[in-house]
C-alpha cells in the first residue's frame, strides 16, 4: 500500500514539473520590434527590425493612407523621439500613417532580418521638430468603420449629417472618357495576403470595369493594363493628357469599410488667379462635381454591401494634381477577408451604378 502510494505521488509531481515546464515552453513571448528612419532629400526608408522568427513571418499591407504591419506575436515597439510619421499599435499591429507621401514601396531583407519601407514624401514636407508624435495606441490611424465626412482639417471627424442637396452625378452624356488607374504594380504587391495580392485584384477589377463603362457608351482609359511599376507622375499624366471627364484610383484599405475619398484643398493665402494653376491646387475647380459623383458612388455600394462606404477627404497628390474630377475607391480586404468573383461583380455593378446613375 505504502509503495503503491508512493508510485503515485511521484508520478503527480512528475506531471506537475512536465506541466509547468510546457505552460514555459508554449507561453507566447513578447517580441522587441525596433523603428528607425533615414531621410534624404524627399525620399524617407523606414526600417523595422526584430528578431528572425518574428520579422520573417510579418505581413506588410499599404494602402492609400497608412502602412500596417501585422506581427505573428505580442511586440513592444522602440522608436525614435523625433519619428516623422505618427503610428498607432493595436494588438499585434503596427500602424504608420502615410500623410504626405506620394508613393510608398516595401521589402524584406536578411541578415539581420528587417522590413524597409520606402516612402517618397511631398517636397515641401517638414514634420514638426521638437515635438515627438505620441500616437493613439487604443485607436490605430484608419478609417472609421462608420461613415463619417471630414468637414475641416484631415483627421478631425465628425459623425456624418445629411449633406447639401447635390446631383448625384453628372449626367452620362458629360462623362466620354474615364480613366481607370490599378494601384500599386511590378515590385509593389500593396496588401498581400497567402491567396491575395492587391495590385492583381486591383488590375482585374478595372479591366472589368472599363468592359461594363463601355457597354454604357463611356470610353475608359487603363493606366497600366498589366502588371508593371507605373510612378505617380505617370498616372496622373495619363488622366490630363486625354482630358477626361473622371478619373478613379483603385486600391485596397484593411478597414472593415469601403473608402471613398476626395481632395482635401486648404491654401488660403495663395492669391485667387494663382489657385487656377497651381499644381497642387489644380483639383480645385473639380471639387463639386468629385464630391457629387463619390457621394453617388458611395450610395450605390451602400445598397450593395454593409456597412457601406467611408466618406472622407485626403490630401493625397494622385487626387490633388489632377485637372479633372477625381475619387478614390478603397475596398475593404483582411486577413480573413478577400473578394470572391461574385463579390468583384457586385462591386463593378455598383459603380458603374453611381458613375451613370
Amino acid at each position: 500500500m505504502w509503495k503503491m502510494y508512493s508510485v503515485m505521488r511521484r508520478i503527480f509531481s512528475l506531471a506537475c514539473i512536465v506541466l509547468c515546464f510546457s505552460s514555459l515552453l508554449f507561453a507566447e513571448k513578447t517580441a522587441e520590434v525596433s523603428l528607425r528612419f533615414i531621410r534624404q532629400d524627399n525620399l524617407v526608408r523606414v526600417v523595422i527590425e526584430g528578431e528572425a522568427d518574428v520579422v520573417d513571418h510579418a505581413n506588410t499591407m499599404i494602402s492609400a493612407t497608412s502602412v500596417r504591419i501585422d506581427l505573428p506575436v505580442p511586440f513592444d515597439l522602440k522608436k525614435p523621439a523625433d519619428f516623422i510619421f505618427e503610428t498607432a499599435k493595436k494588438d499585434r499591429s503596427l500602424f504608420i500613417a502615410t500623410k504626405n507621401v506620394i508613393d510608398t514601396r516595401s521589402y524584406k531583407l536578411s541578415s539581420p532580418s528587417r522590413i524597409v519601407i520606402e516612402m517618397k514624401t511631398l517636397p515641401n514636407f517638414q514634420p514638426q521638430e521638437g515635438k515627438p508624435q505620441t500616437p493613439d495606441t487604443k485607436k490605430p490611424q484608419i478609417p472609421p468603420a462608420q461613415p463619417v465626412q471630414q468637414t475641416g482639417a484631415p483627421g478631425q471627424t465628425e459623425p456624418a449629417i445629411p449633406p447639401p442637396a447635390l446631383p448625384l452625378a453628372a449626367p452620362a452624356a458629360t462623362l466620354r472618357t474615364v480613366v481607370i488607374d490599378p494601384g500599386h504594380g511590378g515590385y509593389d504587391y500593396g496588401i498581400f495576403t497567402q491567396d491575395f495580392r492587391e495590385k492583381d485584384f486591383s488590375l482585374a477589377l478595372a479591366k472589368d470595369l472599363s468592359a461594363q463603362l463601355l457597354k454604357k457608351g463611356i470610353r475608359a482609359v487603363i493606366t497600366r493594363k498589366v502588371d508593371q511599376s507605373l510612378p505617380l507622375e505617370e498616372r496622373i499624366s495619363a488622366a490630363n493628357a486625354r482630358s477626361a471627364d473622371l478619373f478613379l484610383s483603385i486600391h485596397a484599405t484593411p478597414a472593415d469599410a469601403f473608402a471613398i475619398t476626395t481632395a482635401f484643398i486648404d491654401d488660403p493665402g495663395t492669391d485667387p488667379v494663382i489657385r487656377l494653376y497651381k499644381l497642387s491646387l489644380r483639383q480645385n475647380r473639380h471639387l463639386d462635381k468629385s464630391k457629387a459623383i463619390a457621394r453617388s458612388i458611395s450610395d450605390a455600394i451602400a445598397e450593395v454591401f454593409k456597412p457601406g462606404a467611408v466618406m472622407q477627404e485626403l490630401p493625397l497628390p494622385v487626387l490633388s494634381y489632377l485637372d479633372t474630377p477625381a475619387i478614390l475607391i478603397e475596398y475593404p480586404v483582411t486577413a480573413k477577408k478577400t473578394f470572391s468573383q461574385k463579390e468583384r461583380d457586385r462591386l463593378i455593378t455598383a459603380i458603374v451604378k453611381g458613375i451613370v446613375p
